[in-house]
Formats: structure tokens, sequence, C-alpha cells
């Protein structure tokens, strides 16, 4: 299935943030509307981000079987995305469910390539929590303009 048929709604990512959900007046309404903080329209950047992490592990395209897995992962990266984009000044200081919600996200995305793997797909990105490798490239024939190789001081 395509990327958007497991991209998480935002009522599916407010039920993991539900605290994270209140309008003006305090009320907790489950989901993110333009009265919320984050707002609708800034959740829903915080969910298509995620669900592009996710895909860069496992690709755009998954066995129907997998999709909803993806989908939870996809929530859970979009939560975790959304406490450390409003609220980071709570995450050291405990509480935010940042910790939780990121070892959840771990967790479920390593099961995610398993169960890609076990269904056919092909896992296209680098295993969920083994470091990427550094990529480094300097252009060249530009010296002596480029910055520090022909600056005097």
């Amino acid at each position: 299935m395509p990327i958007s048929d497991w991209t998480p709604t935002l009522p599916r990512v407010g039920s993991l943030l539900r605290a994270r959900t209140k309008d003006v007046l305090g009320n907790e309404i489950g989901t993110f509307t333009p009265d919320t903080r984050p707002t609708d329209s800034e959740a829903t950047e915080q969910i298509l981000q995620a669900t592009q992490d996710v895909a860069m592990v496992v690709g755009n395209e998954l066995p129907d079987v997998v999709w909803p897995e993806a989908l939870n992962v996809a929530a859970l990266g979009a939560a975790c995305l959304i406490e450390l984009s409003y609220f980071p000044e709570q995450i050291n200081a405990g509480p935010s469910p940042y910790n939780q919600l990121k070892d959840m996200y771990d967790d479920r995305l390593k099961r995610l390539v398993l169960l890609v793997q076990a269904n056919g797909g092909d896992v296209v990105g680098p295993e969920p929590g083994v470091p990427m490798e550094p990529v480094a490239s300097f252009p060249r024939g530009c010296d002596p303009y480029m910055v520090g190789w022909g600056t005097r001081w």
C-alpha cells in the first residue's frame, strides 16, 4: 500500500497525547484542532514527517498486512516529534511522556522491520538503532572562495 494508506490521522495521534489536545478552556478534545497546541495543521506536519521517517526505513509500498503496524509506528513517531517540538522544556523535567513514547517507537519500529521482511517486503533503510555513518563532502574547485580556505584574519 502507498504511504498515504498508512499515514495516521489527527485523532489517532491525539489518542496518544490526550493531555495535549486541550482547547483554550482546558477541555480535553481528543484530537488536534485550530484551538489546541499544536494546532491541527501543525500536528499534521509532524504526522507527515514521522510517516516519512518510517518510510525511510521500511519503504513507501508495504504489504497490506503490515500497514496497521506501520500506522501505529508512525503515530508514535509523530507523538515524539510533537513533544520535542512543542514541549521540549518538559522532557527532562519529567511531565512529558516523550521517553516512554520513544521507547515504544523504537521497539515497534524494530518489530515493523521484521514484519515487513517476513511478509516479503524490502527494508530500504538502515536497521533501527544502528547509527548511520556520517557523510561529508566538500565541493572541489571552489578554492580560494570557500569560507575558511582563503579567509584572512
